[in-house]
């Protein structure tokens, strides 16, 4: 059995999901690897909050990771009835959206990320679909709503490849969606 021990500053890197950080006191105290990218000053978020989104209609929101970077990125989604969310990839549009700036979560790092993002864009062809879900709105005469963590999902997009998250209201009645992609980069 081998131990792939690599010390990097005060990061212990095992190669399992967490990650060992020794604190300010001197302490060895284990963290998760999307923990330890947001101390790195290096884990994102876009996201944006759609209100009254019609019966039918959908919600959209694109990311692009830059030329020289790869995206390792999780979707999440709520949405107030059952609804259907598409990750697709190589879509093209007529209209590229309004720009979302990439928000780090290390908010004392002057890092910014090379992944761009827009929401409401116009898309001239859909692109392939990798990923569809179905975000139950509940059971019962009391549930509404429902949301998905896409996490166990998760997908290193392309460098220089274009991503829509698609959310299609399925309930009978506009209901509000949220759609955030929280994101690290790698270098090519």
């Amino acid at each position: 059995m081998s131990n792939n021990v690599k010390i990097t500053g005060n990061h212990v890197l095992t190669g399992k999901p967490k990650e060992a950080v020794i604190d300010a006191s001197g302490s060895l105290v284990e963290i998760t690897h999307q923990h330890s990218k947001v101390h790195q000053g290096v884990y994102y978020t876009v996201s944006k909050y759609f209100s009254s989104v019609a019966s039918g209609a959908t919600a959209l929101l694109r990311v692009k990771p830059g030329t020289d970077n790869t995206s390792h990125s999780v979707v999440k989604v709520a949405c107030g009835a059952d609804a259907k969310v598409e990750i697709l990839e190589g879509s093209t549009y007529t209209a590229v959206g309004t720009s979302i700036t990439p928000r780090n979560h290390n908010r004392s790092s002057t890092n910014t990320a090379d992944t761009s993002s827009w929401h409401t864009p116009t898309v001239d062809a859909d692109g392939t679909v990798i990923l569809e879900e179905l975000l139950p709105g509940g059971q019962g005469g009391n549930s509404v709503g429902s949301a998905a963590d896409i996490e166990a999902e998760q997908f290193v997009y392309d460098a220089d490849t274009d991503y829509l998250i698609r959310t299609t209201n399925n309930g009978s009645n506009a209901e509000d969606i949220s759609i955030m992609v929280s994101f690290y980069e790698v270098s090519t």
